[in-house]
């Protein structure tokens, strides 16, 4: 479990979130969601540990992260998986050094338990085979899968994704949802998701956190986020699903 107890961070004299408090639990595919500059990358960056929230905690099981030393947070960040917004690949690297970049960097095991490793997350995201092809090759969602393989190399306790549809196609996308959702709970992870996309919301989101400005404005469940007498939340969804209706319709 993640908890987050009175988050607040300014930039200058701009407070960009406003003492926020919440949950993530394990097993779970906690959605954080929210128009652009509502706070959604600042937050993602402190639950990882890019930055620090001026006040507030950060909690990994009982641990605060923000309070332990280098050895400690390093130990956390042994145990987190990112799934960046353009899969953040290296270019020089084929796949299979792509997704064994983790493991050599902080695994313990073999050079061929790594290998091992590397062929089992290719085969469950669907990318058996393509250990040798270079990054060029890969089409969006290849790229999303082999982000995913590498994020998960490492058998984390948690999983970070940010964006993970940006880019895609809406059949593309549902395939990384399903992805996403499988692996949390096979491994009972903690997986928590930055989106705008309310397809993956109503598809993957056990528990959404809505932000507005810097501020949590609204929790809860899918099964209930139609529900809502939050003015800005309702404002969101429907204009999240406009948006989308038209981009469909000009590229039809």
């Amino acid at each position: 479990m993640i908890e987050i107890l009175d988050i607040t961070k300014q930039f200058g004299q701009k407070t960009v979130l406003h003492s926020l408090s919440a949950r993530f639990g394990p097993g779970e595919v906690s959605m954080i969601i929210g128009s652009s500059g509502s706070g959604k990358s600042v937050l993602m960056k402190i639950l990882v540990g890019l930055f620090a929230p001026d006040v507030g905690k950060v909690c990994y099981g009982t641990s605060d992260f923000f309070s332990l030393d280098i050895g400690g947070k390093t130990e956390i960040r042994k145990q987190i998986g990112m799934l960046f917004q353009n899969s953040a690949l290296f270019d020089s690297l084929n796949v299979e050094q792509n997704v064994l970049f983790p493991l050599q960097m902080f695994g313990k095991q073999s050079v061929r338990q790594q290998l091992e490793r590397v062929n089992h997350c290719l085969e469950r995201v669907g990318l058996s085979g393509t250990n040798a092809m270079h990054t060029s090759q890969l089409s969006g969602g290849m790229r999303k899968r082999v982000g995913i393989a590498r994020a998960i190399a490492l058998e984390p306790r948690y999983l970070f994704c940010d964006e993970p549809n940006s880019g895609l196609d809406p059949l593309t996308s549902i395939k990384i949802d399903e992805l996403i959702r499988e692996i949390t709970l096979e491994s009972g992870i903690t997986t928590i998701v930055n989106s705008h996309d309310m397809n993956s919301v109503m598809e993957i989101g056990n528990h959404i956190c809505f932000l507005f400005r810097g501020k949590i404005l609204w929790t809860g469940s899918k099964s209930n986020i139609m529900k809502t007498d939050c003015r800005e939340l309702n404002d969101f969804v429907f204009a999240t699903a406009f948006l989308k209706q038209l981009r469909t319709l000009n590229t039809d």
